[in-house]
């Protein structure tokens, strides 16, 4: 097993909630299938689904996801999710395929609107957007966000974005600059699965544009991992059992942590937490021993501390080493100005380690273990925090 990253996040001073941010609370979503999800519409007992749900708020879950369908059942389930006690994120509200009609939209946004019924907290508009098989291409979102943005200015209105593998800095940033120009979401959302895959090793160059544009941009930005051991499996036809059985803690922790160190403020378990389904075949996810125990603990945690999380905005990070990671590949990318050796010239390192309140082991000796990364974040009153 390699060795897990280890992050240094210390929080030196008490911080008060950032009223402008979109979020009220750090998210921590779980994509909903449930058990026998695929076949919920056909089920005479929604009992079933309700547990299903409530047993989301005690893996202390605050975000449900779900996609839409235009039926009485899947308002149903909205309404069982506010009884569980859980906000909800309604996905695929307008396929990705249709076009823009402002009529039936604004019936839809009207019955999901009744909070005597309904939790919902806002919309993802559509997954890995692209038009015409061109993944650059997202002129398609603002009609949609914009009608969003007009019937109610609070709710989360965003599309969970893909980035193809690249080295080229300036292709992601403009990418989510002109994302964000053409469509005015209020949160960005990527999803990336390291642990998972052979072939990603872009995770930390990924999170860094992410972290750049929501700082740059004043909006958070969730991140969106997997419990699943092999992405690959959840491709194989028929499905691959090994699906059940869910990646280790290690690995779901370096995600999170990695995330946090970038300045997320929220995560998203694609494709759930407890259960997920692939090919019309649900499948309840395995975690060895007290793992999900462990988990749980960690989204408690996140939640409890999400006025000082949801304040803070990332400013730079620096890793002492890449060659280290849990991921499938042998070095994890990168940016050059992210390596130690630019942490000495520092202006947050050098107002906080030059400092001799602060003692900290000299950086240019070999104490420091190589798995670590520090971050930097001010607060909107300037206040640096790592």
């Amino acid at each position: 097993m390699k060795r897990l990253k280890k992050y240094l996040f210390i929080l030196l001073l008490f911080i008060m909630p950032n009223i402008d941010a979109q979020l009220n609370e750090f998210m921590v979503q779980s994509y909903y299938l449930g058990k026998d999800g695929a076949q919920w519409f056909n089920t005479n007992n929604p009992q079933d689904y309700f547990t299903n749900l409530a047993n989301n708020k005690v893996n202390s879950i605050n975000f449900d996801f779900w996609s839409f369908m235009s039926s009485k059942s899947i308002l149903s389930y909205y309404n069982m999710a506010k009884v569980a006690g859980l906000n909800t994120i309604v996905s695929e509200l307008w396929s990705r395929h249709d076009g823009y009609n402002p009529n039936n939209p604004i019936g839809i946004l009207g019955v999901l609107s009744d909070t005597n019924k309904y939790n919902i907290k806002g919309y993802c508009i559509t997954d890995e957007p692209f038009n015409n098989n061109d993944y650059n291409d997202v002129s398609y979102i603002p009609p949609f966000s914009e009608l969003i943005k007009n019937f109610d200015s609070s709710l989360l209105r965003y599309a969970n974005l893909y980035l193809y593998q690249t080295n080229d800095i300036y292709y992601s940033e403009d990418y989510i600059q002109n994302y964000i120009n053409l469509t005015k979401s209020n949160l960005l959302s990527f999803d990336c699965y390291p642990t998972s895959s052979d072939s990603i090793d872009t995770f930390f160059k990924t999170l860094y544009t992410f972290g750049l544009k929501s700082t740059s941009n004043s909006i958070p930005f969730i991140y969106v991992l997997t419990p699943i051991n092999l992405i690959k499996d959840y491709y194989s036809n028929p499905p691959n059992d090994n699906l059940k059985n869910a990646t280790s803690l290690s690995k779901i922790r370096y995600c999170i942590y990695s995330a946090l160190t970038y300045g997320a403020k929220g995560i998203s378990y694609w494709p759930g937490f407890d259960w997920g389904n692939v090919n019309n075949w649900s499948f309840n996810f395995t975690y060895n021993g007290t793992d999900r125990e462990k988990l749980v603990s960690l989204h408690q945690n996140l939640i409890s501390h999400s006025a000082e999380l949801l304040s803070l905005n990332f400013a730079s990070v620096y890793h002492v080493d890449n060659t280290t990671t849990i991921g499938g590949v042998t070095d994890e990318e990168i940016h050059d100005f992210c390596t130690w050796q630019y942490f000495p010239s520092d202006r947050y390192a050098n107002a906080i380690f030059w400092n001799t309140t602060t003692p900290v082991c000299d950086v240019y000796n070999h104490c420091l273990p190589s798995e670590l990364v520090i971050s930097f974040m001010t607060d909107k009153n300037g206040k640096i925090y790592y």
